[in-house]
């Protein structure tokens, strides 16, 4: 049965009633105070969809005491709540992630293409990246006559060894066999890129040979 009042001076006069004000209302109904002072006032565009006005009435319900479903046929009869259906949205959650509009997707595209574009950069143009394992120290004493220089070779195109090219294996590992003169030997190492700069080491291996004993005469 329709009523003589609106639900904004119902809602009024029952809070009177009860010596309660919004703030109190929200606490005990868990309705936001938000909410609720749009239900006071009457300004029921700025409610939610149609389902969740209807669950705050009933919630008010229990506490002040009135008919939720009557209230709720006249209030939709009058159509003053929005209709649930496809234009209506949920509450939005303040932490969700909002979707990227289409200028955000350009920006990060662009950005996507720029970082690709430095990285290819680095792979091509830049500098190789050379290792060794051995011999490690800048000098090196040794006392043979031949040596197995290795190391390895990271994004490189090619690799001299006192200007003599030395073949890697796929994971970039490299070694070459040197004959030493006895004193300082100096070893070049250089990798190259096609397109891109060179890293060139240097060691220094000093061949000592061992001394051979000195030879005694045997008396007659």
């Amino acid at each position: 049965m329709p009523h003589d009042k609106s639900f904004a001076t119902f809602l009024d006069e029952r809070l009177r009633e009860r010596d309660l004000n919004l703030k109190k209302l929200s606490e005990l109904s868990g309705i936001t105070f938000r909410h609720l002072e749009c239900l006071r006032e009457g300004s029921f565009a700025h409610l939610p969809a149609a389902p969740y006005v209807r669950g705050y009435l009933k919630k008010l319900a229990g506490i002040l005491d009135f008919d939720a479903d009557a209230w709720w046929h006249e209030l939709e009869y009058e159509s003053t709540i929005q209709r649930s259906g496809r234009g209506d949205e949920l509450p939005k959650n303040r932490f969700a992630l909002q979707s990227l509009s289409g200028y955000g997707w350009m920006a990060l595209i662009a950005l996507l293409a720029v970082l690709y574009i430095g990285f290819r950069f680095s792979v091509v143009f830049g500098t190789p990246q050379l290792t060794l394992a051995y011999p490690k120290d800048a000098i090196t004493r040794v006392a043979t006559a031949t040596i197995v220089i290795a190391g390895k070779l990271g994004g490189g195109d090619s690799l001299l060894v006192n200007e003599e090219v030395v073949r890697t294996l796929p994971d970039g590992a490299w070694e070459k066999s040197l004959s030493l003169q006895p004193g300082l030997n100096t070893i070049e190492v250089t990798a190259k890129k096609f397109l891109g700069g060179e890293t060139r080491v240097i060691r220094q291996v000093i061949y000592e040979p061992p001394l051979l004993p000195a030879s005694t005469s045997s008396p007659f």
